[in-house]
């Protein structure tokens, strides 16, 4: 009797063997989607509030935690927006303080965190016009800054959550603005401005009335000098891009300082540094002087360089 061979199991297509004998791997398993990362909260939108003034205005504003931007334009708009950041940001937005009456704007922080924040200030800031040298020993500038920033640590929360500010308000308007933790910018014309913060940078872009700009760790810029200016910082550097006319006078406790002098203007100088060179590149011959521009200069630095030299017009 004839016994067929078993031919072995049969196979469908793609299994086994390829036409033509060559054999086939199976196909490799569907690669799965890489997982979508976690999408963060949409921003919340801006609060904005919106006034109209007959001319400059007198603006104070009070922060714990966040960057405040002001822009002098001209016209007579006066607007605040806030800009929350996280949770903590709206909380604090909804709890803010925003009046304008008489020609005067307040911004202020809830009573309790504005409270803290005076007084902090009033720890860092207390004698910074002159009775301690920056840098120097017991009751210094310094010390008074681990104090203040101690205070500050306590008060201002997460530094990632807080409430950016953006103003605008009249062409010679007078500002006051004291933040906690947040950059400090003002752009444009202001008769007057006062600004402190506790951590972040200072910035005024143009001194034609007077300024005071301190930080207690930060760098501190100025724009263009034509009135009387004074800048001081505990921890960071001091910057004047274009110094014309007026008087400045400017402290660092740990930092550079630099100031570049208009060609033309004939100036004094008032320069110490405890640890750190002083470079001063002004020669009678860098320009005819003005006799309508002068400029007097007092610089001291605890611990870092002073840098003045010329700029041309």
């Amino acid at each position: 009797m004839n016994i067929p061979e078993n031919p072995g199991p049969s196979f469908g297509p793609g299994h086994g063997s390829a036409p033509g004998g060559a054999p086939t791997q199976p196909p490799p398993p569907a690669a799965s989607a890489p997982p979508h990362p976690a999408e963060e909260p949409a921003p919340a939108p801006p609060l904005v509030h919106s006034f109209s003034a007959d001319g400059p205005i007198d603006m104070n504003v009070q922060h714990v935690r966040g960057n405040v931007s002001v822009r002098a334009e001209h016209g007579h708009a006066v607007r605040v927006e806030l800009r929350p950041r996280g949770e903590a940001g709206r909380e604090l937005a909804a709890r803010m303080r925003i009046d304008f009456s008489g020609g005067h704007l307040r911004v202020d922080a809830p009573a309790d965190e504005a409270g803290n924040l005076s007084a902090t200030f009033g720890d860092l800031f207390r004698g910074s016009g002159g009775d301690a040298e920056p840098g120097g020993s017991g009751g210094s500038f310094v010390d008074r800054l681990g104090a203040a920033l101690r205070t500050l640590t306590r008060t201002a929360g997460e530094i990632g959550s807080g409430l950016d500010l953006d103003i605008v308000v009249p062409v010679d308007s007078r500002a006051v603005v004291s933040v906690g933790v947040g950059d400090i910018r003002l752009h444009g014309s202001f008769g007057r401005a006062d600004l402190k913060g506790a951590t972040g940078d200072v910035e005024l872009s143009d001194v034609d009335g007077t300024a005071q700009l301190v930080t207690g760790t930060g760098s501190v810029t100025i724009g263009a000098l034509r009135g009387q200016a004074t800048a001081t910082t505990g921890t960071g550097s001091v910057r004047i891009s274009r110094a014309e006319r007026g008087t400045l006078r400017t402290r660092t406790g740990v930092g550079d300082i630099q100031i570049r002098v208009l060609e033309g203007t004939a100036t004094r100088l008032d320069l110490a540094t405890g640890l750190g060179d002083r470079s001063v590149d002004l020669t009678p011959t860098d320009g005819v002087p003005d006799a309508g521009r002068t400029l007097e200069i007092e610089a001291r630095a605890g611990t870092g360089s002073i840098r003045v030299e010329r700029v041309r017009d």
